[in-house]
Order: structure tokens, then sequence, then C-alpha cells
């Protein structure tokens, strides 16, 4: 992992920072405080490797929902280990037709649990 560019001076909000590995691209903020180059970069290759590790992505219906929404976060279960926890709507869309009724169809990506 080479560095594109060397930050120089002081960083006026975590948000300026944006990591770039392989064809990936993520913003992170952590409250943390690193002492060295080094200790950033095994901070950042766990934390992608966590996360690659724990990507779970998936699309379902539901009957109807009005009040569900995309950007919303909400507890799946029944699903069983590791699958059940924390997801994040990224899509909804309500659709009604003859045939199904009203229902809701969704892209969802779960939350890494905090470690």
């Amino acid at each position: 992992m080479g560095a594109i560019e060397k930050l120089e001076g002081d960083l006026e909000s975590a948000e300026a920072v944006k990591f770039y590995i392989g064809n990936f691209s993520f913003m992170h903020k952590t409250n943390m405080q690193f002492q060295s180059e080094e200790a950033l970069r095994t901070y950042a290759s766990n934390w992608f490797r966590r996360m690659r590790e724990h990507f779970i992505a998936g699309r379902g219906r539901v009957n109807g929902l009005e009040t569900l929404m995309a950007r919303q976060v909400h507890r799946l279960e029944g699903m069983g280990y590791p699958y059940d926890g924390k997801y994040y709507f990224s899509r909804v869309r309500h659709v009604m037709d003859r045939d199904g009724g009203y229902v809701c169809d969704y892209n969802v990506r779960k939350l890494l649990e905090a470690i």
C-alpha cells in the first residue's frame, strides 16, 4: 500500500482523508490518534480486512411498510449466525401491483458491530 500524497500540515477534519486500496475508496472516521505512519497503515489495513471478511449485502421483499425508507438502519433477525444484525437499507422501492399487492423491494448492507 503506497501513499499517493503525503499529508503536510494539520487536518481540518477527519473527512479530509480518503483511503484508496486497489479499486476501492472509502472515508472512515475514527477518534484514534496515530503516533506514526506505520500505526495508521496497520489500522487501515486491519479495518479494510475486517470489513471485507464481514461484508454481507442482500436484496429482499417484505409486505408493504409505508415508513420503510432508504438510508435507515433496521435489525434483521431469524436468519441465523452470521446474518442476524443491523442492516443499512441503501435502496427501498415501494411497489403496488395487481398480483403481489403492496410490497417493498430493498437492498441492504450489514453493518459491522463494534469490536
